[in-house]
């Protein structure tokens, strides 16, 4: 019985891993969005400060 709540412990704490790797990940790519966006707004901006 001991060995069961155990193993469902251990699934939970490596389920709660994996969101946060989820989420880490989701906020990595969320980041990269928008320095993206950063680049696209100064690409813009420097092309009509050039016209």
């Amino acid at each position: 019985m001991e060995a069961v709540k155990s193993r469902g412990k251990l699934e939970r704490m490596l389920y709660t891993v994996g969101q946060r790797q989820h989420f880490a990940y989701v906020e990595e790519a969320a980041f990269a969005y928008e320095n993206d966006l950063l680049q696209v707004a100064k690409t813009a901006q420097a092309l009509v400060c050039h016209l």
